[in-house]
């Protein structure tokens, strides 16, 4: 097999995970090898935090600031189990009965598509959001991509696990695309907010029957 094609075949496999629609065959991130620092995985475990990392990026073309790029991380430890947590979790068409900035939620079985409509104070204005994601019902790796509106083109995965009959989630994402406006500090700080605060509404609601 000549080089060209070996090649061409891991790159196959690399995008395997953001493209296919099935749950990855790659393993879970746990709480053993979450990419934090020490202190930072003890904030998750040991004391319930929702924490969360974002990074944005200018890219200049001649000199002119044309490109955005914005990577981010988020885990968060339910207290409850898996498979009581994801009971309602996986309701993705309730959402906009758990979560205040989520006006209207949507989900289609068939196309496996969410559609939420968010609007707060925190927000420069309404932003809707649509992406491809399987319904999660258990533990693995989900991939999504945002197919529509704000961000476009973001893919990234949901990492569920369980850990001492709890669930741990990480989240992780990446984005590049036309410059959305937005200086990176307060895009860092919408994408903060937003998954924050979403995380621990769906939690406390999802931690009861």
């Amino acid at each position: 097999m000549s080089k060209i094609i070996q090649i061409s075949i891991k790159l196959l496999f690399c995008l395997l995970p953001f493209n296919s629609f099935s749950i990855s065959a790659v393993k879970p991130v746990t709480a053993h090898n979450l990419p934090f620092s020490k202190k930072e995985i003890k904030r998750i475990i040991k004391n319930n935090e929702i924490l969360h990392r974002a990074h944005a990026k200018d890219y200049k073309k001649r000199k002119k600031i044309v490109w955005q790029r914005l990577k981010l991380k988020t885990a968060g430890l339910h207290k409850k189990s898996c498979s009581f947590a994801l009971r309602k979790l996986s309701l993705y068409e309730n959402y906009s009965q758990y979560v205040g900035v989520i006006k209207k939620s949507t989900y289609s079985e068939k196309r496996g598509r969410i559609h939420l409509l968010l609007d707060a104070m925190v927000l420069p204005n309404a932003m809707i959001l649509e992406f491809k994601i399987p319904r999660i019902t258990k533990t693995g790796v989900y991939p999504f991509k945002f197919e529509k509106g704000f961000l476009k083109n973001l893919i990234g995965s949901i990492h569920v696990s369980n850990y001492k009959n709890k669930c741990l989630f990480f989240i992780e994402a990446k984005w590049r695309g036309k410059h959305t406006g937005f200086p990176n500090y307060l895009l860092e700080l919408f994408s903060s907010t937003l998954i924050t605060l979403g995380m621990n509404n769906l939690f406390r609601v999802s931690a009861t029957y």
